[in-house]
C-alpha cells in the first residue's frame, strides 16, 4: 500500500470521525491501538493510490507556499499598525521610516530634544505630569481598621489594560471604602497606563469611556486625567503606546519580581503637544488607519480559515476517488486486498525462502522475470509474456490465474496486462471474468 497515501488518509476528517467514534466518553479520551486497527479506510486500486498521494503531494506543496506567505502576514501587520500611529503623531507619513522611530533613554531633558526633533516647529513640548493628574490604584487586600464599611466594586488590573484597547471580558471585583471609590472612580477620558508586568507591558494602556460604572483601579495601574479636559486623551495614549516605548524601557526598574515604571518617571515623560484642532485631526487619522489595519487583520484570520478549509476539502475529495481518474483496467480494491492477504500468507508460510524465478517463453531475449523487480528489470520483460503464459492455459485464464502463473508482483502484472490488452495481444471475456487470447496473439 502507498505509505504516503495512507498517511494522508489518517490526516482527514473522515478517518478522524470514525476513529473518534469509538471513544467512550471519558474525561480524557485517547485513541487505543485496537481503535486504530478496527477503523476501516477506503482502499483504492494500488496504482490509484499512486496517483492521488502525488496529486496531493503536488497540491499540498503548493498550499504550504501560500501559508508560508500567510505566516508572514501578522507581523507585517503589526510593523504598519506602528508605522501608521507613528507617522501621523510625528507628521511624517514616510510610513516604513516613521515604523522604525523609538526614543530610549530615561532623561527628560534627552528624550524632550529627541521630540522636539521629531515633530513640526510649532508644537509644544510638556512633561506628562504637568498636563495630567496622575494617580495610583488600590492595593489589594489592604489592611484596614475593624468595623470599616466596604462595597463591592468593579475594579480594573493589568490584565484588562491592553494597548490601544481594554479587555473587559472578565472585569473582577474588590472591595473598598466609599472615599476610596470616589478618589479612584474612573470618568470618560481617563488614561489607563500599566505601572509592571512584563517590560513590554510597562506604561501601554487605553482611554477609559465610561463603560462600567462604578470602576476603579488596582495599584498596579496608573490613572492620568488630563488638566484640560477638552483636549484628545486618545492622542495622549497613542503616542505613549507607540513612541513612548522606548523611555519606559529606559526608565523601568527591575526589582526581583516585575519590571515596573514609578509614578515620578512617568510624569517625566516628554509629550508632544499640537494644536487641539490639529491633534484632534491625527487621532481621526490614527483611528482610520488602525481601522484598515483590522480589516486587514479580519482578511488575513479569513483566508487562514480558508487554507485550512481547502486542505481538508481537497483531502475529502481524494479518499472518495474524485480527485483523479480511474482506470477500469485496474484490479478492483476488493481483489488486489485478497491478493494481499493472500501473498501475506504465503509469505509467511515460505519463511526466508527465496521466491523462485520464472524463465517466459521470451527466453531467446535472455530475460528473467522475479516478483519484485526493478523498473530496469521490468522493461525488459516480453512484451508478450503474458499472453504466452495465457497460451499455456489453452487460451483462457481467470486474471488470478495468470497472475499467480507470472510470479509478477501484483501491480507489476496489471502493468503488464493493461500493456498486452492495450497491445490488442489479451482481451476480457463478455462477462468479465476470464482473459482471453485476441486474435492478434
Amino acid at each position: 500500500m502507498n505509505k504516503s497515501y495512507l498517511f494522508r488518509y489518517v490526516c482527514s476528517q473522515t478517518f478522524v470521525d470514525e476513529v473518534s467514534r469509538s471513544q467512550d466518553g471519558t474525561v480524557y479520551p485517547a485513541v487505543r491501538e485496537s481503535d486504530v486497527r478496527s477503523t476501516t479506510i477506503r482502499v483504492p486500486p494500488s496504482e490509484e493510490q499512486d496517483r492521488i498521494a502525488r496529486t496531493l503531494d503536488s497540491i499540498f506543496s503548493r498550499l504550504e507556499v501560500v501559508r508560508q506567505e500567510l505566516e508572514r502576514v501578522p507581523e507585517l501587520l503589526g510593523r504598519y499598525r506602528r508605522a501608521v500611529v507613528v507617522g501621523s503623531l510625528i507628521g511624517d507619513f514616510d510610513v516604513p521610516e516613521a515604523g522604525e522611530v523609538l526614543l530610549r533613554s530615561d532623561d527628560y531633558s534627552q528624550v524632550a530634544e529627541q521630540v522636539s526633533a521629531l515633530v513640526p516647529a510649532h508644537w509644544s513640548i510638556a512633561r506628562l505630569g504637568d498636563i495630567a493628574q496622575i494617580q495610583t490604584g488600590l492595593a489589594l487586600g489592604k489592611r484596614r481598621k475593624p468595623g470599616v464599611p466596604l462595597v463591592d466594586v468593579p475594579y480594573l488590573r493589568v490584565a484588562n489594560v491592553q494597548r490601544g484597547y481594554l479587555a473587559l471580558e472578565e472585569v473582577k471585583t474588590v472591595q473598598a471604602t466609599t472615599e476610596e471609590i470616589e478618589l479612584l472612580k474612573l470618568v470618560p477620558g481617563d488614561i489607563l497606563m500599566n505601572e509592571g508586568g512584563d517590560r513590554n507591558k510597562l506604561g501601554r494602556g487605553w482611554v477609559w469611556e465610561g463603560q462600567i460604572d462604578p470602576c476603579i483601579i488596582q495599584n498596579h495601574v496608573f490613572r492620568v486625567r488630563l488638566r484640560d479636559q477638552r483636549y484628545p486623551a486618545k492622542f495622549v495614549s497613542h503616542y505613549a503606546n507607540e513612541l513612548g516605548q522606548g523611555y519606559f524601557f529606559s526608565a523601568g526598574t527591575q526589582t526581583t519580581n516585575l519590571p515596573s515604571i514609578s509614578k515620578s518617571k512617568l510624569a517625566d515623560l516628554p509629550v508632544p503637544l499640537p494644536p487641539h484642532e490639529e491633534a484632534l485631526e491625527i487621532v481621526a487619522r490614527v483611528e482610520d488607519g488602525l481601522a484598515r489595519v483590522e480589516r486587514l487583520e479580519v482578511e488575513y484570520q479569513h483566508a487562514s480559515r480558508l487554507l485550512d478549509v481547502e486542505q481538508q476539502a481537497v483531502l475529502e475529495k481524494a479518499i472518495r476517488g474524485e480527485l483523479v481518474p480511474q482506470v477500469s483496467l485496474e484490479v478492483p480494491a476488493a481483489a488486489l486486498l485478497r491478493s494481499i492477504e493472500q501473498e501475506r500468507h504465503r509469505v509467511e508460510a515460505a519463511g526466508s525462502k527465496r521466491v523462485g524465478r520464472r524463465y517466459s517463453d521470451a527466453a531467446t531475449a535472455g530475460t528473467v522475470r522475479r516478483r519484485g523487480m526493478g523498473e530496469a528489470a521490468r522493461s525488459r520483460i516480453a512484451r508478450d509474456y503474458l499472453s504466452s503464459i495465457l497460451r499455456e492455459f489453452g487460451g483462457s485464464a481467470s486474471a488470478r490465474e495468470l497472475w499467480q502463473r507470472s510470479e509478477l508482483g501484483i501491480d507489476e502484472f496489471y502493468k503488464a496486462l493493461r500493456e498486452e490488452i492495450s497491445n490488442q495481444r489479451i482481451s476480457e471475456s463478455d462477462d468479465k471474468e476470464r482473459l482471453e487470447l485476441s486474435d492478434a496473439a
